[in-house]
């Protein structure tokens, strides 16, 4: 009999100011806006002001398990590998 490996919780995840301000300076100035309706250019000239804010927000959001209505809207669209010929399969995403 196999066992499931321990699924974590929101409450598992950790991360500091330093974590967000990486996320942040990975950021690609090239890039369209999100849903929010902010450009990456943005977030990038301010970086230093709202890094420790937004620490704070996730904090708080993961603390209390809350997610915002507008971070699970996402535009997601799956690319597919070329399977032997011209097949596609869905299974070739996590491949």
């Amino acid at each position: 009999m196999h066992s499931q490996p321990d699924l974590l919780s929101v409450s598992d995840l950790q991360f500091d100011v330093e974590t967000v301000s990486k996320a942040l300076s990975k950021l690609r100035p090239d890039k369209a806006m999100g849903p929010d309706g902010l450009a990456s250019i943005l977030l990038i000239k301010v970086q230093d002001l709202i890094t420790y804010p937004l620490f704070l927000l996730f904090k708080k959001s993961l603390k209390d398990t809350v997610i915002p209505d507008d971070w699970k809207q996402a535009v997601v669209t799956p690319i597919f590998k070329k399977v032997t010929g011209t097949k596609l399969r869905i299974a070739n995403l996590s491949d």
